[in-house]
């Protein structure tokens, strides 16, 4: 544990900013002191067992060179929360699920690194899937299951007059891997993108049938301040 240099309160050393203020916690001792400032590659792999069994498995990564890193055991609710957004910055997110990522996908991707605002707490993501994930029954109404990549633009940054510029760099990348899109989306991953995304969020068919069940169940559309289903 350690304390935020800027409001005081507890930090945890695999946190890149503060979680109370959102300042960056720039002075982790994994994290090189040239960092600080620029756009900065990382890679989050996780697996459940003892550290020994995860250090034998990124071993062919970690001998490929990098500037720092942090392995350790941790429940995994502390894992998951921790690429979530600081609290203070202004937002953009998006996200496309690929069936593919052929390497002109992967060019297309890394090119737009260079739009991304730095320095900033924004993250330029790609997540891989698969595995169990993808195993699931296709009644699910979450039809983004099957897509083995998915890229999310995360943007994170301060100064209101870089809103469009946040805004842009995550909608060119989206434009930029349509090619190889499922046309599944998480909704959680987004924010309001119109009805159709709604759709794309269930898939064509499981939305309809929400509709009817909405119908049914909320027919004056009350419950409405979300990724909208509304009645049929």
């Amino acid at each position: 544990m350690g304390q935020c240099p800027k409001c005081g309160e507890p930090t945890s050393a695999d946190h890149a900013f503060c979680l109370s203020c959102g300042a960056e916690l720039s002075a982790r001792s994994d994290r090189p002191t040239e960092v600080p400032g620029r756009a900065e590659p990382e890679s989050a792999p996780s697996t459940p067992g003892p550290e020994a069994a995860a250090r034998e498995l990124a071993a062919p990564m970690l001998a490929l060179g990098h500037a720092g890193e942090m392995i350790a055991e941790m429940p995994y609710a502390d894992f998951q929360c921790m690429l979530d957004d600081p609290p203070g910055y202004r937002n953009y997110w998006s996200a496309e699920y690929l069936d593919s990522m052929p390497d002109q996908a992967v060019d297309l991707f890394c090119a737009r690194a260079g739009d991304m605002i730095v320095p900033s707490a924004s993250q330029h993501v790609l997540f891989p899937q698969g595995g169990a994930v993808a195993r699931a029954p296709a009644e699910y109404p979450v039809p983004w299951r099957h897509a083995p990549w998915i890229v999310h633009p995360f943007g994170l940054w301060e100064d209101p007059a870089d809103d469009a510029r946040g805004r842009q760099w995550a909608h060119d990348i989206r434009a930029d891997l349509k090619p190889w899109s499922s046309g599944a989306v998480y909704l959680n991953f987004i924010g309001d993108e119109g009805e159709d995304r709604v759709v794309s969020g269930f898939g064509r068919e499981n939305h309809a049938r929400l509709a009817r069940v909405k119908r049914e169940y909320d027919p004056e559309n009350l419950f409405r301040l979300n990724h909208n289903i509304k009645p049929a």
